[in-house]
C-alpha cells in the first residue's frame, strides 16, 4: 500500500513539474 503511495505522490510531482515547464509564472 505504501508503494501505491509512494507512486501516486511521484506522478503528483511529475504532473506539477510539466506545469511548471509550461507556465513562465509558476513558482
Amino acid at each position: 500500500m505504501k508503494k501505491l503511495y509512494l507512486a501516486a505522490l511521484l506522478a503528483l510531482g511529475g504532473l506539477a513539474d510539466a506545469t511548471a515547464q509550461q507556465d513562465p509564472h509558476y513558482t
